[in-house]
């Protein structure tokens, strides 16, 4: 199971850095907004979201 939750750890991680560039790279270029990139930073923080909520589900039912 810890070795799991470690699986986990990093998933979050990668995920944050991710929706950091991804982020970065949507709002604050001087560029056009396209939809792409908005759908892709809607989807980075709903992976960054939902590996969060797994993370949690998990530690409050070992509990």
């Amino acid at each position: 199971m810890e070795q799991n939750n470690r699986f986990l750890y990093y998933f979050i991680f990668i995920f944050f850095i991710q929706t950091l560039i991804v982020g970065n790279m949507t709002f604050f270029e001087t560029e056009v907004l396209s939809t792409k990139k908005i759908i892709l930073f809607t989807f980075c923080v709903l992976g960054l979201v939902i590996s969060i909520v797994v993370l949690l589900y998990r530690k409050l039912k070992k509990s």
